[in-house]
């Protein structure tokens, strides 16, 4: 099979190589053009970069934080949090495009972006799916055409400002569609301090919550005090800091509680508890059932 796209981001054998398209990939970023039934396979999309899907025509469909999730063209999945680590299943009329970037480019980009955001950001982030009406969809795929024909020539001198710049302009339409969506529900927040202070601490809680449950380490990060971000957080979101902590924790370890090969004490260690009793203890607090009995239900 033709070496589609790089091992340490996605598995070779991840595809069916009649089902792609097209595919193009280099240090930062790799896309691909895929159409057909059953495309993708269990554990293609690794954690540690930022993926995306455009779907174009057809269905999506996948199980995260234990919902059936459906998705019907045209559409935009983003992969952050507990929606890693799914098997996607597409039917027969499908077609997309899967797009791929190192994580540094990624967060670079989204230091733009975060301040504009605040308060939505935190409500998309629980369910990072978007719905596009065909006009929308017309916005985004020329900058999806850019990036393959840039990424597929041999020679291009300008060859990563190009592309940096082709896929930061991509986010912020991206992103413009979302907060057209969600400002009536969240309100129109003006640019200032906190809301850059607060959509950095969403940010850090869903890529460090698996190794730092203290409030302290990340009002240090922010450079506030734990008690008044704590304060301002629950002023826009309604939740203290070390409650979406804990929230942000209970996803990841259902998560690999779902995963049979995973034992508690594994998953207690995965998430950087001090022992199996503090994880079990943690867990049935806030969930009202123990790890074990939670992956009993799960068999059932």
């Amino acid at each position: 099979m033709k070496r589609y796209i790089c091992s340490e981001w996605i598995s070779e054998s991840a595809f069916d190589e009649g089902k792609v398209d097209q595919a193009v990939f280099n240090d930062d970023m790799s896309v691909l053009k895929l159409h057909g039934k059953g495309i993708f396979k269990s554990g293609m999309i690794k954690n540690l970069h930022h993926t995306f899907l455009l779907v174009t025509k057809g269905k999506v469909n996948f199980i995260a934080r234990g919902e059936n999730i459906v998705v019907h063209s045209p559409a935009y999945i983003e992969f952050i949090a507990f929606y890693r680590q799914i098997c996607l299943n597409t039917d027969s009329e499908f077609e997309g495009y899967l797009l791929v970037t190192e994580q540094s480019l990624f967060q670079r980009i989204a230091e733009d972006t975060r301040s504009v955001f605040a308060r939505c950001m935190y409500k998309y982030g629980q369910k990072p799916i978007l719905s596009l009406d065909d006009c929308e969809l017309g916005h985004l795929l020329p900058f999806i055409d850019i990036l393959l024909n840039t990424i597929n020539q041999k020679e291009h001198y300008f060859l990563h400002g190009v592309m940096k710049n082709t896929f930061i302009a991509l986010h912020f339409e991206i992103w413009n569609i979302i907060f057209r969506k969600l400002k009536n529900d969240t309100g129109s927040d003006p640019v200032n301090r906190w809301n850059d202070v607060l959509s950095h601490f969403i940010y850090l809680m869903h890529t460090n919550c698996c190794r730092q449950h203290e409030v302290g380490w990340y009002a240090d990060k922010l450079c506030v005090s734990p008690n008044t971000l704590s304060v301002k957080l629950k002023r826009v979101y309604g939740k203290s800091a070390s409650q979406l902590i804990n929230e942000c924790i209970m996803e990841e370890a259902k998560i690999y509680l779902r995963n049979p090969s995973n034992s508690v004490q594994k998953v207690a260690e995965m998430l950087s508890f001090s022992d199996q009793a503090a994880f079990y203890k943690f867990f049935k607090r806030l969930s009202g059932v123990s790890p074990s009995e939670f992956q009993k239900d799960i068999k059932k």
